[in-house]
C-alpha cells in the first residue's frame, strides 16, 4: 500500500510512554532481521497486551469447539482479530470447511455520531477508518492464510463491507 497516513486511535498515554514506545518503533523498524524472519518471529515485538489478546481469543476458539456455526466480527478495522480465528481454526479444526470466519466493517469509520455517544476523542466521525480499498488488501492477506491452511480450495472467510 502507498498510502502512508497515520490510521491510530488516540490515547492518554503519558509523553514518557509515547517516548518509550516511539523508541521501540524505531528498534523495530531498524531490526537487523530480514522481512521474512521478522514475519515468522513477530512475538519478539508483541507487547504484553497483545499476547494476551491472543491467549484470550484462543480461549474462545476452544470454547465453541463443539458449537456448529460460524465466527463472526463487527467491526473488523485492520483484520488480525479475522487472521487470528482463520489461524485457529487451522489449527483446532483443520479440516471443518463448515466453519466460516465473516468480518462486518464499513471501512470508513464513523460515518457520525451524536452527543449521546459522548465526547472522547475516539468519538469522533472518521474514527477507526482505514486506508482506501483496505478491504481488498485484507481479502488479499486472508486467502494467503487460507492458502497455507489445510482445504486451500475451499474459501471459509467472508468480508462484508457495510
Amino acid at each position: 500500500m502507498t498510502d502512508h497516513k497515520k490510521f491510530e486511535v488516540k490515547s492518554n498515554i503519558s509523553v514518557h510512554e509515547e517516548n518509550l514506545r516511539s523508541s521501540f518503533e524505531d528498534k523495530f523498524k531498524s531490526s537487523p532481521l530480514s522481512t521474512f524472519e521478522m514475519l515468522s518471529n513477530l512475538q519478539l515485538f508483541m507487547k504484553r497486551q497483545n499476547v494476551a489478546r491472543l491467549l484470550h481469543f484462543d480461549d474462545l476458539y476452544k470454547k465453541i469447539l463443539n458449537v456448529h456455526g460460524e465466527i463472526m466480527e463487527f467491526g473488523v478495522r485492520w483484520g488480525p482479530n479475522l487472521a487470528l480465528f482463520s489461524s485457529l481454526r487451522g489449527i483446532y479444526e483443520p479440516y471443518n470447511y463448515t466453519r466460516k470466519v465473516v468480518g462486518f466493517d464499513t471501512f470508513e469509520g464513523f460515518s457520525d455520531v451524536h452527543a449521546k455517544d459522548g465526547s472522547s476523542s475516539v468519538i469522533s466521525e472518521g474514527s477507526y477508518a482505514v486506508s482506501d480499498s483496505y478491504e481488498k488488501y485484507l481479502e488479499e492477506v486472508l486467502a494467503y492464510h487460507e492458502s497455507e491452511a489445510p482445504l486451500p480450495h475451499i474459501k471459509k472467510f467472508e468480508i462484508v463491507k457495510g
